[in-house]
């Protein structure tokens, strides 16, 4: 059995964003901070000096180096967010921890949590796997359109530091492992925004469970308000962690989304070459805004169930006692709980719908600059 922080700070160290206090190697994750730091500067080096060396004229490609400095400058901001908030991000897994342990005590919880931790282990390896994954398509991509074409393309829009024709697969191994450190990290991060809400999720329908569980006893009712109560600060954290970085992505979603979809209407229309390439880049780009409303809509689906089982609740026609405790978990629970910024902005479906308008909006003002 394995507390929730395990996976979650593995997918921390597989990013360079921190590391569990008890890893013994410490000095080796700083390191590998530094080296990823180091990267990203080296992605803005090189993103700069193909602008300064790009034809100007040619708006196509103008338009994808913004969107790469866009994505760089929204990763860099992710890692920054983890790497100076270390405090708040081992605050927020110990409470995740306590809620974990406190309801692994009660027997009939415990079919739910080894589950919970199957699926949380298997989502934390895949997250790693699937971020090297990515990688290895890209390269096999622009082996096959090689060995079909003959043609020398590079995959990005990178500027290469030497002869690129006559060191080609050099120049395509570094570039790759200039877009493995973005990846890496973008990676890791959705992967522990998703690990979190299903952390979370994952004792909200315990605690469903225990309100409409009858139990006279008075240590198990405790016990299910102590668990609400660790719920509401579980997402308070979540909240004073995530919020201000997801309105940041929600904000930089639009604008990068539509220069991403841009270049690939360029590329079906005029039959560029690598247009695999270009659409796993969109689909990359389309994940960061889908996970955040995923994650916002499912905890928000969550809470409102709680609601409905407090009010439903088969203690209603008991003590007077039980009864003063059930209006105040009803009252806790009668504002469902959600991903937010200060309450002016919610990450649900109704956020996403409002991001893809700007992205239309967006795109349409880049089309009609693009000539199509």
């Amino acid at each position: 059995m394995s507390p929730p922080s395990r996976h979650l700070f593995l997918l921390m160290t597989g990013g360079g964003m921190g590391y569990h206090p008890q890893f013994k190697f410490k000095w080796l994750i700083k390191v590998y901070a530094i080296y990823l730091f180091i990267m990203l500067m080296m992605n803005y080096y090189t993103l700069t000096m193909a602008w300064l060396s790009a034809d100007h004229t040619d708006f196509d490609v103008k338009a994808e180096l913004i969107q790469y400095y866009l994505e760089c400058f929204h990763i860099l901001a992710k890692f920054l967010n983890f790497l100076f908030r270390q405090k708040e991000v081992r605050e927020l897994l110990r409470t995740a921890d306590e809620i974990r342990e406190a309801c692994r005590s009660d027997p009939d919880n415990q079919s739910v949590i080894e589950q919970n931790e199957k699926t949380e282990s298997t989502l934390a390896r895949f997250t790693v796997i699937g971020a090297e994954t990515v990688i290895v398509t890209f390269f096999a991509c622009t082996w096959i359109n090689y060995v079909t074409t003959g043609k020398k393309k590079l995959p990005l829009l990178y500027w290469i530091p030497f002869d690129s024709l006559k060191y080609f697969w050099q120049a395509v191994i570094f570039q790759l492992l200039l877009f493995l450190t973005p990846v890496q990290i973008y990676s890791c991060c959705m992967g522990f925004n998703v690990l979190l809400a299903m952390v979370a999720t994952s004792q909200m329908r315990i605690l469903q469970r225990l309100l409409t569980t009858r139990d006279s006893k008075a240590a198990a009712r405790i016990s299910t308000y102590e668990t609400h109560q660790g719920i509401n600060k579980l997402i308070l954290q979540m909240n004073e962690l995530l919020s201000g970085q997801f309105l940041f992505e929600i904000s930089l979603s639009a604008l990068i989304l539509s220069i991403r979809i841009f270049a690939f209407i360029k590329a079906i229309l005029s039959g560029k070459e690598g247009l695999v390439f270009t659409a796993g880049i969109l689909l990359l780009a389309m994940s960061s805004p889908c996970v955040i409303s995923w994650v916002g809509e499912l905890i928000k689906s969550e809470s409102e169930k709680i609601f409905e089982a407090a009010y439903d609740n088969v203690w209603y026609e008991e003590e007077v006692k039980t009864k003063k405790e059930l209006i105040l978990v009803l009252r806790a629970s009668q504002r469902p709980h959600t991903l937010h910024y200060r309450h002016i902005i919610s990450f649900n479906r109704q956020q996403f719908a409002s991001m893809m308008q700007a992205t239309y909006s967006y795109l349409t003002l880049l089309l009609r600059f693009g000539d199509l």
